[in-house]
């Protein structure tokens, strides 16, 4: 295992894929955090705000296909929720694919890309959470608005994380934990996928990842891709 932490980067997912360039993935996982990013990502490319006080990380591990690199961003929503859960803060959900909500405004998200170094496959797990930043949009809230009882910086969260992300979680435990904190499960929602946008009630998540819902016209639908409006 590596960790490594420093004051600013342009981007820990960056960072984390020139690091296996040169070093290879012979000492997976990776684990790479900054104080703050320069050049953050979000989803689609939108722009994340990394000032100091958020926890900006990207977690690297072994994975032999791009399908099984799909369950690494969902396990680790899924175990940074069970933790900050443990840590009191109520209201919590998982929006899928890839957001963790404080009732409705974001506190982290997560994204992740499949590559191969030197023929071996690695996942990039990029993970953002709002612990005690200054600035934070209208939209999101950070750990503090959310009522944590009892302060922590995002240091000790990256390494609390660092070893919770390296535990085992079946494929099975992942999809039930997504299903009963999926955030408006039962409610209609828009959702964004890549023919158009669809309005439909949230079902679930299926054990292929996808998202269950049914149509404003009572039609059954499974979503491969996309994202809750």
């Amino acid at each position: 295992m590596i960790v490594l932490e420093v004051e600013s980067l342009p981007s820990t997912n960056q960072s984390a894929k020139e690091w296996l360039l040169e070093n290879g993935t012979g000492q997976l996982p990776l684990f790479i955090r900054a104080d703050e990013q320069t050049a953050g990502r979000g989803r689609r490319g939108r722009v994340w705000a990394s000032e100091k006080g958020g926890l900006y990380m990207t977690a690297a591990f072994s994975c032999s296909t791009r399908q099984e690199a799909l369950l690494f961003p969902l396990k680790c929503a899924v175990q940074a929720h069970q933790s900050l859960m443990a840590k009191g803060i109520r209201g919590l959900a998982l929006k899928w694919p890839n957001d963790i909500y404080k009732e409705e405004k974001k506190l982290g998200g997560i994204l992740s890309r499949f590559m191969r170094i030197s023929g071996s496959g690695v996942v990039l797990v990029g993970i953002g959470v709002n612990v005690d930043n200054e600035n934070v949009p209208s939209e999101a809230v950070t750990l503090r608005q959310a009522g944590l009882p009892e302060p922590i910086g995002a240091a000790s969260l990256f390494q609390e994380w660092t070893l919770l992300f390296q535990s085992f979680m079946s494929r099975r435990e992942v999809v039930s934990s997504l299903n009963q904190w999926l955030w408006h499960k039962g409610k209609m929602a828009m959702i964004k996928t890549p023919s158009g946008n669809v309005r439909g009630l949230i079902k679930g998540v299926n054990a292929d990842l996808s998202l269950s819902i049914e149509t404003d016209r009572g039609e059954p639908r499974t979503l491969l891709l996309g994202e809750i409006l």
